[in-house]
């Protein structure tokens, strides 16, 4: 089927339409790969690939609707919400298909980090580094 794009009253990211939350035990794409068009009486559900490919994709269709589109003044997804948005996507994810809830998922996940002597030093590492930096900066 074919869309226009001047018909487009918006564009949501992740899995939040009706069709997405109706098939989500069979959707085989990541939360943190889908979108969706807005029209009047219809949504059109997207998927991409990989990382690089939803950002473009999304980001690229968000311009060209504020362009084209109904929804001129439609406000625009940041570049840093779009990415704290796709984190807390694939936590979900993770958590999920882990068979535990996000809070579960990410109490037991900082659990083993902090039990990882060897990430334990490389974070007390960086954090040296950065006092260090944040020394120089004021010395100046």
């Amino acid at each position: 089927s074919k869309v226009d794009l001047r018909d487009c009253i918006g564009i949501i990211y992740g899995p939040m339409t009706t069709t997405f939350v109706r098939c989500a035990a069979r959707r085989e794409d990541p939360a943190w790969a889908c979108f969706s068009l807005l029209f009047m009486g219809r949504t059109l559900d997207l998927a991409c690939v990989g990382d690089t490919q939803v950002r473009a994709w999304f980001h690229g269709l968000q311009r060209l609707i504020t362009r084209v589109g109904l929804s001129p003044a439609m406000p625009l997804v940041s570049d840093a919400t779009f990415i704290t948005q796709k984190a807390r996507w694939k936590l979900t994810d993770d958590a999920h298909a882990a068979g535990k809830t996000v809070r579960v998922h990410l109490i037991r996940s900082l659990k083993v980090m902090h039990s990882d002597a060897a990430l334990q030093q490389q974070l007390a590492k960086l954090h040296e580094e950065g006092r260090r930096e944040t020394a120089s900066r004021l010395a100046q």
